[in-house]
């Protein structure tokens, strides 16, 4: 199972594990924006977390490349 994530313009990032989302919610580094599927918004954005989805990611390409997005704070 995995946890959709948002960025601070409610632009989709790559989903993340729940483990890591409770330790977001819980530091208070993200917000719930929905509940039912479960996803959560970045207040501020972590290395960790912040991946866009490449495109051929999902659509049966057996290679992720992840690309690390830089935002201003």
């Amino acid at each position: 199972m995995q946890v959709f994530v948002l960025d601070k313009k409610k632009n989709p990032l790559m989903p993340c594990h729940p483990a890591r989302a409770r330790e977001l919610l819980k530091r208070e580094k993200a917000v719930v924006h929905k509940i039912a599927p479960f996803n959560i918004r970045l207040l501020m954005i972590e290395d960790k977390v912040a991946y866009r989805p490449t495109p051929g990611a999902f659509g049966g390409n057996s290679f992720f490349f992840p690309i690390s997005v830089g935002f201003d704070l």
